[in-house]
């Protein structure tokens, strides 16, 4: 006997929701599969160095956690008795950006229920883009303003050996580094689980990017000093 199994995977947008919405989301996805059967649910969210999973719906929002907000989650769907599966999953270590995937042996249902994860993501955008790049040039300018201070404030050689050998480990490290806080300061998902969620955390990403023009105008300032004089 031959099985027939097709894949779809969809990167999703950014997006920032609260827990009615994102009940809604997978109450949609569940309704879509129409099964009299039922519909299988298992929830995987990573909270710091703890993992919690939920073979409910129903657990996983009536569960009082202990933060404001979650990031980092796994949501798997599948039919009972049947080949038809969902999974949704953000801010994992395979994949940080969050990603819909859906698999049955139909392409137009594939895309369906992608499509329904998608608008959704859409309706719920934060403004940042899903790029790595948002952390990782910024940490690249900090660097290079570094250089440009030591060279022109303390007289020392821009060429000189010591100075770019440290500069340039710094700016190794930042690339490696800016991977980790990237998911942090610019999440691909973000589900708040209390009414009241810590501010910094809200507006992380808008206090990121004030800090990153800082950073620019500094180092702009420090290399158009000497001309000025």
């Amino acid at each position: 006997m031959v099985t027939r199994a097709l894949h779809r995977s969809v990167k999703l947008p950014p997006f920032r929701c609260d827990k009615a919405a994102f009940d809604t989301l997978l109450r949609e996805l569940r309704v879509y599969f129409d099964r009299e059967e039922g519909v299988d649910a298992r929830i995987e969210v990573a909270i710091d160095r703890e993992e919690l999973t939920f073979d409910a719906l129903s657990e996983f929002f009536e569960y009082e956690f202990g933060c404001d907000r979650l990031s980092t989650i796994s949501i798997h769907l599948s039919a009972a008795g049947n080949q038809m599966r969902i999974g949704l999953h953000a801010g994992t270590s395979l994949e940080p950006r969050a990603v819909i995937s859906a698999t049955s042996d139909n392409e137009g249902w594939n895309a369906g229920a992608s499509e329904i994860a998608l608008a959704f993501a859409r309706r719920h955008r934060r403004w940042y883009p899903a790029s790595e790049m948002l952390t990782r040039v910024p940490l690249f300018v900090a660097c290079i303003a570094g250089w440009v201070a030591a060279s022109r404030f303390y007289a020392i050689p821009p060429t000189s050996l010591p100075l770019l050998v440290v500069f340039a480990s710094l700016a190794l490290l930042s690339g490696f580094y800016s991977a980790s806080i990237n998911d942090k300061l610019f999440p691909a998902a973000v589900i708040v689980v209390r009414a009241r969620e810590n501010l910094l955390r809200q507006y992380a990403p808008e206090i990121t990017v004030a800090l990153m023009l800082a950073t620019f105008l500094v180092t702009l300032c420090a290399w158009l000093s000497p001309l000025a004089r």
